[in-house]
């Protein structure tokens, strides 16, 4: 390859990597989700769950509820 043709290549590589970072908003003006209904962990079953990853799950399970509530203020959704 010559070097003009790698430089073209390296741009293009460029843009398409980071048009796939790039966040995409869109609009939605339907109705809102319900939230699902989740299976509670009985204390019992916690109880066989490695401490540590017990807290592995504790903390994704705060991350995803957040990430759903900013999506709820994004969407225009609201939750009680």
């Amino acid at each position: 390859m010559t070097g003009k043709r790698v430089l073209i290549l390296a741009t293009f590589v460029a843009i398409f990597a980071t048009g796939c970072v790039n966040p995409v908003y869109v609009g939605y003006d339907g109705p809102c989700p319900l939230r699902p209904e989740l299976e509670p962990i009985p204390v019992e079953l916690q109880i066989e769950i490695a401490p540590h990853t017990l807290q592995i799950i504790a903390e994704n399970q705060l991350k995803l509820k957040k990430h759903v509530k900013d999506l709820e203020v994004l969407s225009g959704c609201k939750s009680d």
